[in-house]
């Protein structure tokens, strides 16, 4: 009967993934692309446009993951200690190496996670793989670990809900693909070797690496799903941004000059347009752009720039066609006035900054 039984499972599962394999096989080629394995044939100048693009956008990824691996920090540098006592009070009660063990490495993630909220261990793209890797190694490590010591039924429950949580975590953390793929993988073989030793039953242990599979598939998942997300926002800002610089650039071309504003009105940039309209060599930068008006300009200005963002707010079917336009002067070199002309141009949903021409 158990004869039979295996039969038609293994026909079962024969004919399941002829199934698969003839409905999806064809999506396993874009498997590579997805892991950022894959390379798109184009000419030598469109594959150096990509090649900075991506650059740039890595370089952002990287300043994600750092903000986001510190705002983890920021809420566990409170978990750890309360870890680090569990298993204090585990080694003190119930000696072991594999105890040992875990209490010396959450110490240390303590200690981690202290000196990063204190700024004392800065993060940089190579420390961030550095840490990636120790983490991933440590977590299997101590999963091996298991081997030499069986724990009761009940604390391996708690132990294993607490490993998944870890290791999902870990995949929404550790937002890098190429530690990632290798990484689950290798603790899901951990995890497998050490169900094996333990139960010594070929039935069960085959379910639970069927288990094991399914769940480092899903974290990677995770994983490749979270960094998609993330490098389709930076393209995006970077998208916007070589949109407005464009524009900035054709402007340049057709007026005496633009500047970019925040929204306190201090200028972004040291823009050489108004040191070559006021004729001074001095840096605008982060300066109020108020102070650059003759003292009775302000307040017609002031009036002009809340009348134009009013007229932001408005349906953009009932806006003028043309943005709103100021004469105003500039006090230039021994208070000489500099009549200009100005554009304002708000672009609350681009950078939160304003534009002002």
């Amino acid at each position: 009967m158990e004869m039979e039984g295996a039969t038609l499972g293994l026909a079962g599962a024969v004919i399941l993934l002829t199934f698969h394999f003839y409905a999806h096989g064809h999506r396993f080629k874009s498997l590579p692309s997805l892991l950022g394995c894959s390379k798109s044939e184009t000419s030598d100048a469109d594959e150096k446009l990509q090649k900075d693009r991506a650059k740039h956008i890595q370089e952002e990824l990287w300043k994600v993951r750092a903000r986001t691996y510190c705002l983890i920090v920021s809420f566990m540098v409170h978990a750890a200690p309360v870890m680090t006592i569990v298993f204090l009070y585990e080694f003190a009660t119930m000696f072991s190496y594999l105890g040992l063990a875990r209490l010396v490495c959450m110490f240390l993630v303590y200690m981690h996670h202290t000196g990063v909220i204190t700024g004392r261990l800065p993060l940089n793209p190579a420390r961030l793989r550095v840490l990636y890797i120790l983490y991933y190694g440590s977590f299997a490590m101590l999963l091996l670990g298991g081997i030499f010591h069986r724990d009761s039924d009940a604390k391996a429950r708690s132990l294993q809900a607490f490993n998944d949580g870890g290791r999902l975590l870990m995949s929404v953390v550790i937002m890098h693909k190429p530690t990632a793929l290798p990484a689950q993988l290798a603790i899901s073989a951990a995890e497998i070797a050490v169900y094996w030793f333990q139960h010594n039953d070929v039935a069960e242990t085959a379910a639970f690496a069927g288990v094991q599979l399914v769940f480092a598939v899903a974290n990677v998942g995770v994983t490749v799903t979270l960094e998609y997300w993330v490098t389709s926002h930076i393209s995006a800002l970077l998208d916007a941004e070589s949109m407005v610089g464009s524009f900035r650039r054709m402007l340049r071309g057709v007026c005496d000059g633009e500047v970019l504003l925040r929204e306190d009105m201090t200028i972004c940039e040291n823009p050489e347009c108004i040191k070559h309209l006021l004729m001074t060599h001095h840096s605008f930068k982060g300066r109020h752009f108020q102070q650059l008006l003759m003292p009775d300009e302000v307040e017609r200005f002031t009036g002009f720039m809340q009348q134009s963002t009013h007229d932001m707010l408005v349906p953009e079917d009932s806006r003028t066609s043309t943005p709103p336009c100021l004469r105003v002067s500039l006090r230039g070199a021994s208070d000489i006035r500099v009549g200009v002309d100005l554009w304002h141009v708000p672009m609350p949903h681009l950078f939160t900054a304003k534009w002002l021409k």
